[in-house]
């Protein structure tokens, strides 16, 4: 399955974190304001990160993500689409119960899922998940644990997934406006941070958002192939 591993880059920073970057996934970097060429932060592709570059990670991402996207929906009045959105999941939380997840994989594939087992098994373990990308899945689901209000409702539910999905990207557009606002306005009040000698995470905490962190990166490799559950985030280099 296509969906289960892709090419990334492995990005390695101070602090022993590591990230595996698609490419053309986004990044938040600071390094024009430390090194002074700068009052804003800037946005690139992975693939355009270099040694030296500091990129800022968000702790609470998306936990801050979620709570935006949720006064989106409010706002629009969609609130119920979460709930709703959830309805497949809380299905095979429910089926865990009875059956181990091999089981119920099985029951899925059978049932006309034609995903990998990798990209079946994070519907279990990827709390981040909004809903599986295709409506077919969402049936299958139903149908393999004999939900008969699932499959009732799957049009409903498969088309909150989106909505909800929508929410989740607005509000990341937000978040990226209001980090670069403070965070341009924290590090230019500091002026503290040595762009060449600096060889640990800085951390700031920002109203209303929490602790970040601002990475140095220190090597960029060729890329590779992962696993997409590893994709995008930061991780310690063990």
């Amino acid at each position: 399955d296509i969906t289960d591993t892709f090419e990334a880059i492995p990005v390695s920073f101070i602090g022993d974190y590591l990230a595996f970057y698609k490419k053309g996934h986004d990044v938040i970097t600071a390094t024009k304001i430390i090194d002074g060429t700068s009052e804003t932060i800037e946005i690139k592709p992975a693939e355009k990160l270099i040694e030296g570059d500091f990129v800022i990670v968000c702790e609470a991402e998306q936990e801050l993500i979620k709570e935006i996207a949720d006064k989106i929906l409010e706002k629009s009045k969609l609130g119920e689409q979460r709930s709703l959105s959830k309805m497949w999941k809380e299905t095979l939380d429910m089926e865990l119960l009875f059956k181990t997840e091999d089981e119920i994989i099985d029951t899925i594939v059978n049932n006309g899922c034609n995903k990998g087992i990798t990209t079946i098994k994070q519907w279990f373990t990827d709390e981040t998940r909004i809903s599986p990308k295709d409506e077919e899945d969402i049936i299958a689901i139903g149908k393999a644990t004999n939900d008969l209000l699932l499959l009732e409702k799957e049009k409903s539910v498969f088309e909150a997934g989106k909505y909800v999905r929508n929410a989740h990207i607005q509000a990341g557009k937000f978040l990226s406006a209001k980090l670069k606002k403070d965070i341009s306005e924290e590090l230019i009040s500091s002026g503290k941070i040595d762009p060449y000698n600096i060889w640990k995470p800085v951390s700031l905490d920002i109203e209303d958002i929490g602790i970040i962190k601002i990475l140095k990166v220190i090597d960029i490799s060729d890329t590779v192939i992962i696993d997409s559950s590893n994709a995008n985030k930061l991780l310690v280099d063990e």
